[in-house]
């Protein structure tokens, strides 16, 4: 495959041990392979030395001391660490990865499995007939990217359709599952960087670098899991988001003046539709000059933002990299006095055309200029007083005023770290630098504030400052559907807090003789109930399109809507703690069904469903006019959300549906903390705490709930608390609640335990004292409604110790 004016590396004329480090010679290459744990390595090969790359990317570089053991055996090295072997054969050399049963896991191509033509370097290697790929970032495509080439390279990508690739973001990282259980591969090159998994060839998958170095790290679970949890250590774990920021959010291009945001907010309130903030497009700006407001159409900011919170919204704001060129504009001029901007070879100034016109760009590869840009988006936070920022057009985009005039990027000049590097380089970490700047910027202003960024490019590590969404889709039933393996693959890919817009951002271009598909009731509706699920959940649309706030269709999309949205904050608790749990082991709260089910093979080829966290599996209805859908019910027993009925899985059920719902199963044994219905967060105080228990017999579980302000980063200081909720079903069935552990103090309240689907119970006891039913279900007392099967149990959360003995 790669004969064809390809370098093969060479024999092994000899080695070097220093500590973790491993460095083979072959001629004018050199591959070092460093151990950072027994489970993981990496590898990267050298031209003549072992000069080494800056990365952004990479936050954990101490990883303690392991003893991996090196033997010289005949015409092999091999490596040997407590979870893995190595073998590595000398002439040339090729890598073969195996665990301690001997089964490889990563085996490069024989006779090699590194070939190079000038700058062009790839690393191929043996593809098994029954192994799967999920991960590489935003694409496109299906869940399993087996049989798929995807190339990394940022860009600006409007009407993006099912096949285009590349997109926004560039992550190249994936992970490869075969028979249950996973390894990981995360090239870090800052480069166009490509990956052919079997496209070209149907046992053969390759990755290269089109510059730079071969750089990558392989992480071994062999739980998938562990593989997400190992590259989110390397790379960052998310700070925990502040909760109102997973409630809902409304947008538009552009709501245009202060009158039009405060309509849609008592529009909101009027039609009774949760939701927490309100984002402000380009318009809001004074020619489109980043950190400046339309003074005509937005004459007191700071007095709408706190009109706005008094309500219950938070507003968030865009910026853009593009800086306008303007000599009587302050950011223009101090990026020009302090030679802020990028330039070109020759010294002159890189020129795009954006929103404002003509543009200048930040060199954010310099950290004056990320401190330079942090400082004034510090600064508009503090004087407007919005709560989130937008990072858009941040690829970046540099031509989209005037389309037919060609920006040439030939000859631009980075800083990147004094290296003076082309934009080939740095494209892919421009917009990752930028939420940066603008994360350690409001950081510094409001050092103990948890806060929200929004970003539409990012590198691998993306998710230690901002969620993303998944850019400018269409209104299409196309996109609906693309939406979930795209989100999924991003969460694999380390990255949880995602989003796309719901409803669509654009119309959908059809054919010449049907040019728009507009957005219809059905079509809205559907991806409500879609998007009332996703991590980050915001409603946007395009200007001079249909405005699709939900009361804009008719009576029956506004109710749907405020159904999905009410269950979405009814589940917010459970929710936040996916979340929680994110933030300790890099496990997303929207799942392939893989992660919770990775010996099941018929969930790999599952696209349309997945989970939030481990209990609830999602089953979004993707096709027009759909009057029954297919779903596919992993291993367990799984009660119908709607109506109770409890199904065996490791089956497909055809189950009738309408436009009032989608399918939602829980899984038996689930515990999810929930709160009463709010608008918004702390629209009133979480008083009851709900705690739903959805009992089987012979099925036990238990669940750890963290409750902290939702607000700042005290929790980092140890100002949290968690109880943990255990449930045993035998003959009789067993809740127990822990004592509470940890400083914050929640506000006096009760707790209500409703538990699902069963039968009326003949004796409850709590700590072995008998409750007494009561009809107006008294703190003390349980109730028991017939009808739906229901029952529930009322107490104080006095965080001490209960256990209840519930005999049916």
């Amino acid at each position: 495959m790669f004969s064809r004016g390809y370098n093969t590396i060479g024999r092994i004329s000899s080695f070097e041990q220093d500590n973790q480090s491993f460095i083979f010679n072959c001629g004018e290459r050199r591959i070092k392979i460093h151990f950072l744990t027994d489970k993981m390595f990496r590898l990267s090969m050298h031209h003549h030395n072992l000069s080494e790359e800056h990365s952004c990317a990479i936050v954990q570089k101490e990883w303690g001391n392991i003893e991996p053991h090196l033997e010289d055996v005949e015409d092999l090295f091999l490596l040997k660490t407590r979870a893995l072997r190595l073998a590595i054969n000398k002439d040339p050399f090729r890598l073969v990865v195996r665990d301690l049963n001997g089964r490889a896991i990563l085996e490069d191509t024989e006779p090699a499995g590194v070939h190079w033509r000038g700058n062009r370097v790839i690393s191929a290697k043996k593809m098994p007939s029954d192994e799967h790929y999920y991960g590489f970032g935003e694409k496109t495509g299906g869940l399993d990217k087996r049989g798929c080439h995807y190339v990394m390279r940022t860009r600006d990508s409007i009407f993006y359709q099912g096949k285009t690739d590349p997109l926004y973001t560039a992550i190249p990282f994936f992970v490869g599952v075969r028979r249950g259980q996973g390894y990981g591969i995360f090239l870090d090159n800052n480069w166009e960087t490509f990956f052919d998994m079997g496209k070209k060839s149907n046992n053969i998958f390759f990755f290269g670098v089109t510059g730079g170095e071969l750089n990558y790290y392989f992480f071994y679970g062999p739980d998938i899991k562990e593989v997400i949890n190992q590259y989110t250590e390397l790379t960052g774990k998310i700070p925990l988001p502040p909760v109102w920021s997973l409630g809902y959010h409304q947008s538009r291009w552009s709501y245009k003046s202060d009158e039009e945001v405060m309509r849609i907010t008592d529009e909101l309130k009027r039609y009774e539709i949760p939701c927490d903030a309100i984002s402000l497009d380009i318009d809001y700006m004074d020619g489109f000059r980043v950190f400046t407001w339309d003074k005509r159409r937005f004459p007191d900011p700071r007095g709408l933002v706190e009109t706005c919170r008094k309500m219950g919204f938070r507003l968030c704001a865009i910026i853009d990299p593009g800086v306008k060129v303007d000599e009587n504009y302050d950011i223009f001029r101090e990026g020009i006095e302090n030679d802020y901007f990028i330039k070109r070879q020759d010294g002159t100034l890189f020129y795009g055309y954006v929103w404002p016109g003509k543009t200048v760009f930040p060199d954010f590869t310099r950290e004056d200029v990320q401190k330079w840009w942090g400082n004034h988006v510090k600064t508009f936070q503090k004087d407007s007083g919005v709560s989130g920022i937008w990072n858009d057009m941040n690829e970046p985009s540099y031509n989209i005023k005037y389309p037919l005039r060609q920006v040439n990027v030939n000859g631009l000049i980075f800083h990147d770290n004094g290296l003076n590097t082309p934009f080939e380089k740095n494209r892919n970490v421009f917009g990752f630098l930028m939420a940066r700047a603008t994360y350690e910027g409001l950081l510094e202003g409001e050092p103990d504030k948890r806060h929200f960024i929004l970003t539409r490019s990012g590198y691998a590590g993306i998710q230690k400052y901002a969620a993303v969404w998944t850019g400018d889709n269409t209104s299409s039933w196309e996109h609906l559907a693309l939406s979930i393996p795209m989100l999924l693959n991003l969460g694999v890919s380390g990255v949880p807090f995602v989003g796309a817009d719901i409803g669509g951002f654009a119309p959908w271009i059809t054919s010449p003789r049907k040019l728009f598909m507009k957005l219809n009731r059905e079509l809205i509706a559907r991806w409500i109930q879609l998007g009332s699920f996703y991590p980050f959940a915001r409603n946007h649309t395009i200007k001079f399109s249909k405005p699709q706030e939900p009361w804009q269709f008719d009576h029956k999309v506004l109710e749907i809507s405020k159904k999905y949205l009410k269950l979405r904050y009814r589940w917010m608790p459970y929710l936040y703690n996916l979340f929680v749990e994110c933030a300790h082991n890099g496990c997303p709260p929207m799942r392939a069904l893989i992660l919770e089910f990775p010996n099941d093979e018929r969930c790999h080829r599952v696209d349309h469903q997945f989970m939030w966290g481990e209990f609830i599996l999602i089953s979004p209805v993707i096709k027009k006019r759909a009057s029954v859908q297919d779903i596919y019910l992993p291993k367990g027993k799984w009660f119908d959300f709607h109506t109770g009925e409890l199904y065996v899985g490791e089956t497909t059920i055809n189950k009738p549906i309408t436009l009032d719902d989608i399918p939602i199963f829980i899984k038996a044994g689930a515990i999810i903390p929930c709160q009463p219905e709010m608008q918004f967060f702390k629209e009133k105080e979480l008083n009851p705490l709900i705690i739903e228990v959805y009992p089987a017999s012979g099925i036990s579980s238990a669940i750890v709930f963290q409750e902290d302000d939702g607000e700042t980063l005290d929790y980092r200081q140890g100002h949290y608390c968690t109880t943990r909720f255990e449930l045993i079903f035998d003959k009789e069935l067993q809740f127990t609640i822990y004592p509470r552990e940890g400083s914050f103090e929640p506000k006096p309240r009760d707790l209500l335990l409703q538990f699902k689907h069963v039968s009326r119970p003949k004796r409850i006891g709590m700590n072995s004292l008998e409750m007494k039913e009561n009809l107006l279900l008294e703190s003390g007392s349980w109730k028991y409604q017939e009808a739906s099967m229901l029952l529930e149990i009322k107490m104080k959360d006095d965080g001490v110790r209960k256990t209840l003995l519930i005999e049916f």
